[in-house]
Order: C-alpha cells, then structure tokens, then sequence
C-alpha cells in the first residue's frame, strides 16, 4: 500500500505566530540557560563560613571560636538554611529559656548571620519578622564569706589549690590562668599576660609557694598548669575542676565557674576595705576612664594594699588560714 503524504494546511495568521513563537523560544533557549539560578535550598554551613570568613579580621580568636560553636549547633538543626521565621523561633524556643541570657547572644548573632547572608549574598532576612528576644539578665554571682571558706577547706591536690589562688587569690582571667609559665612567677610578682597588656602585680607568699610547687622540675618556658602532654590546660578542663571543687564543697545557688571566682574576689576585697580604685586595679580592668587614677598607684602601693585586702589573708580572720 503506499505511503500517504502529509498535507500540509495553508499558513493561517494562527499558525504563522505559532511558528515565530517556537522560532523564537529557539534562539534565546541558550541565553535563558545560561543564567545561573540560585538553588531554592542554601547550605547553612556555607553561609556560615563565609560569615565567619568577614568576622575574622576584626574580632579576637575567643570570640570567633565562640560564633562558630553557637552557629554550628544551629547548623545541625538546619542543615539548609531558613528563609522563614517559624524555624528560628521554635529553635531558640527550645534551646534557650527567657530566664537564660543566652538567648540575647544566640538572637544577636544569628541577626548578624542573616544580615550578613541578606546584604552580601542576597539572602532572605527571615530575622527581621521575627521580635527580639529580651532574657532577664542575671546579676554577677559570686561567693559569700561562709562560701568561700567552704571552697578552701574542701580543696584537693596542688593543682586545684594553685587554679584556686590564680582565679579566686589573684583574681586572674581564665585565659590568663593558661598563659602563664614557670617563668612568669618572681620572687614577689607575677607576671601577668591580659587582655590589653602584660604587667607585673603583686605575688603574696601564700600564692607563690603555691604555684612553685606546681613548677617544680619544668622548664621556664612551660605553662604552670599543664595536662599529660606538657599542653595548657584547655578552657573546659579548668571549668571542670571548679564545677566539681564547688559540688565537694556543698556550694549551690553559684554558677560554678571561674568567673565567679574572680568576682568574688573583689567583691570580698571590696568588704574588707579595700577601695574601688585599687580593686580595679588589681583586677586589671579596662577601662580607660581609669588609667590617669591607676598611674598614680605604683607597684609598692599595690603590693601594701594586696598584702592587707587580699581574700585569702581576710577569709583568715574568719578562721580559714591559707
């Protein structure tokens, strides 16, 4: 049988715009592909990292170790990136209470995040829906008298004694705990390495025989406090040692952490007589409204007053002996 041929129909005004539609699809079909169209779901962590990246030069290595921890915990929850404020606020619903002050941290932070991912990126800004959070702040915590003799009667070891006498006896930061090395200890300095300088501060003898101990047979390089492997010890081994050092000793209603010892100490310095501007001080505070005052308090000065103030010799009235 043969083959029918097709008929083609007369081109109708129709049919003629039909054609000159598929002939034109046709010709920009390689333009319109090769636009690069933004996934519907970005990766957290990417955003994150990019983030992390612009903060890096501008903020301390602390500080940035922190954002990322906080944001990496959000990235678990949110593998790809929310773009609607629901998910937000039922994740700091569930993970921060409004009695913790962590919330005001988390929220100012992933504000940052998006409006970093919002300007740089192009990114929806979900946190702009979303109110701010306002966590009741808590006033700073520190020991009473009868507290702080509990914590030095229960003491254990020379190296809890010595983290003891360095946060709560010299007042001394976490991170300046970890610095110091055999050679920072003087016969009656210390030599401290803070925030904004490292300066020498009084060293009473009770502190001293304490840290030698912990010295003896390092180098003078070598930090104080050190763990199997010659290493400092880390942020979280020293909070450990005094969260269990204030369970021993039956402390409760503290945060058990060395900030509260530091805090403490002032405090006890401070109801003992010492005054204000010396108790900054000794406590190395920055502040610059306070430096033409500190001038006038020299070495010899401080030693006088940490000789009379400091909480260890005033608990020793209180029938504690260091």
């Amino acid at each position: 049988m043969p083959t029918a041929k097709p008929i083609n129909p007369p081109e109708t005004p129709q049919i003629k715009a039909l054609n000159d539609l598929i002939a034109g699809h046709r010709i920009l079909r390689p333009i319109i592909t090769s636009v690069e169209i933004e996934p519907t779901g970005t990766s957290t962590l990417k955003v994150i990292d990019k983030f992390l990246a612009s903060k890096r030069p501008h903020i301390k290595p602390i500080s940035l170790k922190s954002y990322q921890l906080n944001l990496r915990t959000f990235a678990r929850h949110y593998p790809t990136l929310p773009i609607e404020p629901e998910p937000i606020e039922q994740y700091l619903g569930e993970h921060y209470t409004i009695e913790n002050t962590g919330i005001n941290n988390i929220d100012s932070l992933l504000r940052q995040l998006y409006g970093f991912a919002s300007s740089r990126l192009r990114l929806p800004n979900p946190m702009l829906k979303i109110k701010r959070t306002r966590g009741k702040a808590k006033p700073p915590q520190h020991l009473t008298i009868a507290q702080a003799v509990a914590l030095l009667d229960a003491i254990q070891g020379d190296r809890e004694e010595g983290l003891v006498y360095c946060l709560f006896g010299l007042g001394l930061r976490l991170s300046e705990v970890r610095r110091l090395t055999v050679a920072d200890i003087g016969e009656d300095t210390i030599l401290v390495h803070g925030k904004e300088r490292t300066e020498p501060m009084p060293l009473i003898p009770e502190i001293r025989d304490s840290l030698v101990k912990l010295a003896k047979g390092k180098h003078l390089d070598e930090p104080i406090f050190s763990g199997r492997k010659g290493l400092p010890l880390s942020d979280g081994m020293i909070q450990v040692v005094i969260k269990r050092l204030f369970q021993r000793a039956g402390i409760e209603g503290v945060r058990p952490s060395p900030h509260t010892l530091r805090h403490s100490r002032g405090v006890i310095s401070n109801i003992a007589g010492l005054d204000s501007y010396s108790s900054r001080r000794l406590l190395r505070h920055a502040d610059t409204d306070m430096t033409d005052r500190y001038s006038a308090l020299n070495l010899e000065e401080l030693r006088a007053k940490e000789e009379r103030y400091n909480p260890l010799r005033v608990l020793a009235k209180f029938g504690r002996r260091p």
